[in-house]
């Protein structure tokens, strides 16, 4: 009963959200990320670790302004590089000047 309820409470809050104008469907970067890995060619271990720590920095891209100022796609690009970075994996892809500088912001 009370999971009924909480359901309709987030139905409505959405519902609300959405009659006020505000942007409630948000593209996510997480396909993006899995297509570009799957090209990589990386071993099943090593590419697992690799999603882990590029999802880790998707997360955290949404708790700043990112999201408000980039498209996904350039979040995905961001965070593939930080995971490359970290990981110390030499990838063919550089994201936009901008992203880079604004990374450098943050």
């Amino acid at each position: 009963m009370l999971e009924k309820l909480k359901d309709l409470i987030r139905l409505n809050e959405f519902l609300l959200l959405d009659e006020l104008g505000f942007n409630v469907k948000v593209k996510l970067p997480y396909k993006h990320i899995m297509k570009y890995v799957d090209k990589l060619g990386l071993q099943p271990a090593s590419k697992n670790n690799f999603l882990r720590i590029a999802y880790r920095f998707a997360n955290d891209f949404y708790r700043t302004s990112a999201p408000l100022v980039k498209s996904h796609i350039a979040i995905a690009e961001a965070c593939l590089f930080l995971a490359s970075k970290t990981l110390k994996i030499e990838l063919a892809l550089q994201p936009e000047q901008e992203t880079l500088q604004f990374l450098n912001r943050q």
